[in-house]
């Protein structure tokens, strides 16, 4: 799965995921997030490694590939998560959670993945980014320049 570009979230994976089927993938985007590495697919660096993983990727369990889907990305999982994540904004809007720039607060049941919510505040917008790390990085460079 050719990703060349910093793909935020990875539906093609997550789909391919859902049908059972692992993906072989290079590490660009959301791809370490989404693909927990020799479980529901084989990250890659080059074409070369691309080839040999085609061999390797026959290994990994169809059926164990569908029940990470089942509990990472089915909608009503990725509801509730996002029910907890905007409930959590609200208590931080409250002052009663204070969250740093790159620190995720809350993790799933798979230690191999963090969901990605950062607090950008560089620039003290207190905007949350649902995304990865470098896109809270790229949400402010610290120098006020906020583009949230």
């Amino acid at each position: 799965m050719p990703v060349n570009w910093e793909e935020p979230f990875g539906l093609v994976m997550i789909e391919a995921m859902a049908c059972g089927t692992p993906v072989v993938a290079y590490r660009r985007g959301s791809v370490p997030e989404v693909i927990d590495e020799g479980v529901t697919g084989l990250i890659v660096h080059t074409v070369d490694q691309a080839v040999k993983a085609i061999v390797r990727i026959s290994r990994l369990s169809r059926k164990r590939c569908r029940r990470i889907f089942e509990e990472r990305f089915t909608a009503s999982r990725m509801a509730t998560d996002y029910v907890a994540i905007y409930e959590r904004l609200i208590e931080d809007r409250a002052g009663e959670k204070t969250l740093s720039r790159g620190r995720p607060f809350w993790t799933t049941t798979s230690s191999a993945w963090e969901t990605p919510y950062y607090r950008h505040s560089a620039c003290g917008c207190g905007a949350a980014i649902l995304a990865g790390r470098a896109e809270a990085d790229r949400h402010g460079r610290g120098d006020g320049a906020c583009q949230g």
